[in-house]
């Protein structure tokens, strides 16, 4: 087996020849057909149990049956054209990033602190505000508080966010555990979150923890989160179950420690194949609920189910999603904190009117299924790109190969597609085709002229 799975790595090389492709994809068939992939290179299958909640009353668990969403929007807060937008929208909550990197850009070896040295030191976190106000960084996230409450807006912060972008650097590096240990990331992690909430701790209700950790695993490959490469995929500090409990139970303990009354939520991807999830050895998004609800006062989902393909029927989805939440979080409030549909590439069938049907659908699904509150991703980020809008046939095959395979959750099958187009994998190319939707969330366009979504979604407020 080791050998076997070597010899995939070591072929998963642009310098690849022509009779060692012939050798591996001899080798890829051969398995494909047993279906053996997976496990032959060195996948172990999820085989969790079912949680079951405790008794709970029925009543208590429906809440509100004639509860309508609030709504609000999910973004960055970089610019104070997003909180002008959100005002002029009528809205009156957005969950924003406050990324670590803002008030921390580096970090050095005297900075880091192991979770166990942090407890029995609650002094250090005084001592890191300190050092923050003193060299004014807290300014960045100061600007932006000030402009919600300027117009009467709640935020809710993320908080723990593990993508590499919001990370400060270590060595010239995204700051992460695979280069200085669990225990070392845990600590230093928390005492900034600590930090953070005490610091402002008078002016958030909730806090998302992390982002999307049920799939922390996969998006490794898409570049968010370090190491990005093909074995973490299968044994890194992301894909480990035990270590992503440990992420949720330091979150939590760095906010209620800090804030007891704040309430606590996370957003579940909930678009990945539990198939495909379950063969690289994690949770269906349903088996996270159940691994992590008891850090959580709110069940959180993200929801894309057109990610990938515009044209998708996906009526009556959301409320089948909301309910399953409902049913594996045990009665627990859920809010939708992410969705959306693109209104671009064009190339690839998303249009500005396809969006606003989108929206219009899953509010009213929302509504029926009594989720409590209901976000719209990137509305208000006009971060149009051009050249993503035009599409080679090349790439356009490309995608819709990966899609294909996405759907029905066939790993062996995009390992081998993976196999195939290495050089574009290894380029980043491969990646920057299947994140190709990333810059066509906002409802308006690059001249900040409104698309249908801006109508449809005001129709909402005034009703």
């Amino acid at each position: 087996m080791i050998k076997s799975m070597n010899y995939f790595k070591k072929h998963l090389n642009p310098s690849i020849t022509f009779v060692s492709l012939v050798r591996i994809g001899l080798f890829c068939i051969f398995f494909l057909m047993t279906g053996c992939v997976p496990q032959i290179l060195g996948f172990k299958k999820y085989k969790g149990d079912s949680i079951p909640c405790p008794k709970i009353n029925k009543t208590e668990a429906i809440r509100n049956p004639t509860l309508r969403p609030r709504l609000g929007f999910s973004d960055y807060g970089r610019n104070d054209s997003e909180f002008i937008l959100a005002e002029q929208l009528k809205v009156d909550l957005l969950r924003i990033d406050f990324p670590w990197r803002e008030v921390i850009p580096n970090l050095n070896e005297e900075d880091l602190i192991d979770l166990e040295s942090l407890k029995s030191d609650p002094k250090k976190v005084e001592q890191l505000i300190k050092k923050i106000s003193e060299e004014k960084k807290w300014k960045s996230f100061d600007k932006k508080i000030d402009q919600a409450i300027k117009r009467n807006i709640e935020i809710i912060p993320i908080v723990g966010h593990g993508y590499k972008f919001y990370q400060p650097l270590y060595k010239g590096k995204p700051f992460g555990p695979h280069l200085v240990g669990q225990q070392k990331y845990l600590g230093t992690m928390a005492l900034f979150v600590r930090a953070f909430v005490r610091h402002y701790s008078h002016q958030f209700k909730i806090y998302q923890i992390e982002n999307e950790l049920n799939v922390a695993a996969l998006t490794q490959l898409w570049g968010w989160r370090e190491p990005s490469d093909f074995e973490a995929v299968k044994k890194g500090d992301w894909a480990n179950l035990n270590f992503q409990k440990k992420v949720m139970e330091t979150l939590l303990w760095s906010v209620k420690t800090e804030d007891p009354d704040g309430l606590v939520t996370h957003n579940f991807q909930t678009d990945l194949s539990g198939k495909l999830q379950n063969q690289i050895g994690q949770p269906t998004w349903e088996q996270s609920i159940e691994l992590w609800r008891n850090y959580l006062d709110i069940i959180g989902l993200d929801y894309y189910p057109n990610y990938y393909d515009s044209d998708k029927k996906v009526e009556g989805e959301l409320s089948r999603i909301i309910e399953t939440a409902r049913v594996h979080g045990c009665g627990k409030p859920v809010w939708i904190i992410e969705t959306n549909y693109p209104s671009g590439p064009k190339d690839l069938g998303y249009t500005p009117e396809k969006q606003a049907n989108f929206i219009k659908m899953v509010k009213k699904e929302a509504e029926a299924s009594r989720a409590e509150v209901l976000l719209f991703y990137g509305a208000l980020s006009t971060s149009y790109v051009e050249d993503r809008e035009t599409f080679a046939n090349q790439k356009k095959v490309m995608l819709r190969k990966f899609i294909k395979e996405y759907e029905k959750g066939s790993l062996s099958k995009i390992l081998l597609m993976l196999l195939k187009y290495r050089k574009s994998f290894q380029s980043g190319e491969l990646t920057y085709i299947l994140t190709s939707v990333e810059p066509f969330w906002d409802f308006y366009d690059e001249f900040d002229n409104p698309k249908p979504a801006v109508d449809t979604f005001l129709n909402f407020k005034e009703k």
